[in-house]
C-alpha cells in the first residue's frame, strides 16, 4: 500500500495509538482489543469477560503491525498501511454489524478476529430447590400410585420384594 493521508474519522487517532501501544507492550497488551462502535481500544480480561467466536472472516492486521526479527522479534507499527487496515476493519464491522446488529463486536490486533464479547455473570447460581426426603413430599400422583402398589402386595398380586422396589422407583422418580 502507499501512504495515504489518515483519514478524517475522528476514531483513527485513537486507533493508531492503540496500535503503537500493543506494538510497545505486546505481552501487557494481550488482551487489548479494538472496540469499533465506542472507537476506543478496551481491555477484556478473561476472568470479567466472555469471547465467542461467531465464524466472522478474519481482518488479519497485515503489515500494519509486524513481527521483526527472530522470536520473541519486535512488533512494529507500519504507519503508512494502517490507514489501509482502519478502512478495513469499519468496512468489516459494518459488515457485521449488518449481520448480527448491536452484538458487542471486538477485533484482536494479534490474529485479526473479530469475536463478540460478553459480560461474565458475577450471581452465584440460583439454589438447587430443595430435595424431598420422605412419602409425606411426594406429590399426589406419586401416593397414589404407591398407594397401588401396596394394595396389590397386600392382596398377593406381587411379592414382598417386587412390591418394595417398586415403591422404591416411584420415591426415586419423584423425590
Amino acid at each position: 500500500m502507499n501512504w495515504q493521508t489518515p483519514p478524517a474519522d475522528p476514531a483513527y487517532q485513537p486507533f493508531l495509538a492503540g496500535l503503537r501501544a500493543v506494538a510497545a507492550d505486546p505481552i501487557g497488551q494481550t488482551n487489548e482489543r479494538w472496540h469499533p462502535p465506542k472507537s476506543n481500544w478496551s481491555s477484556y480480561d478473561p476472568a470479567e469477560w466472555g469471547m465467542e467466536d461467531v465464524r466472522a472472516a478474519p481482518t488479519p492486521p497485515g503489515t500494519a503491525l509486524q513481527l521483526w526479527g527472530m522470536p520473541p522479534g519486535t512488533l512494529t507499527v507500519n504507519e503508512f498501511t494502517v490507514v489501509g487496515l482502519f478502512t478495513e476493519l469499519q468496512g468489516a464491522f459494518t459488515r457485521l454489524n449488518a449481520w448480527h446488529a448491536g452484538a458487542n463486536f471486538v477485533w484482536s490486533p494479534f490474529n485479526g478476529t473479530w469475536e463478540v464479547a460478553f459480560k461474565r455473570s458475577t450471581s452465584p447460581p440460583p439454589p438447587p430447590p430443595p430435595k424431598r426426603t420422605s412419602i409425606q413430599d411426594l406429590p399426589i400422583v406419586a401416593k397414589e400410585k404407591i398407594a397401588v402398589v401396596e394394595r396389590m402386595g397386600v392382596l398377593g398380586e406381587i411379592t414382598r420384594a417386587v412390591e418394595q422396589a417398586e415403591i422404591q422407583r416411584i420415591m426415586d422418580e419423584y423425590l
